[in-house]
């Protein structure tokens, strides 16, 4: 969870109860909302390469035929890794609404 538009973020009931300690508010008085993951962008090589290859060449122009995978493979291994799971986390849309005690 986390306080709409801020960046104070709780991951256990014990934040939640330690910041309204803290700044002695009430947990009722909070605009929390659920977070929601974010992923990281789809890695492309042609992108990730191209301020360093020569104008409207494609990087598979450099795809050497005795390397273990092809550029294709390598973008896929990479995406794959980079879907598995959150890279962080924001606020959300859906609202929580909690009352001091429970």
């Amino acid at each position: 969870m986390t306080i709409f538009n801020s960046d104070t973020y709780f991951w256990n009931p014990d934040d939640l109860w330690h910041h309204c300690e803290i700044y002695n508010v009430k947990i009722e008085d909070l605009q929390l909302v659920l977070c929601k993951p974010n992923s990281a962008p789809c890695f492309d090589m042609q992108d990730f390469c191209e301020s360093d290859l020569p104008e409207d060449t494609p990087i598979t122009d450099y795809e050497n035929k005795d390397s273990k995978y092809s550029v294709g493979e390598i973008e896929n291994i990479v995406n794959e890794f980079l879907q598995k799971q959150p890279m962080s986390w924001s606020g959300g849309s859906k609202r929580v609404i909690l009352k001091d005690g429970k």
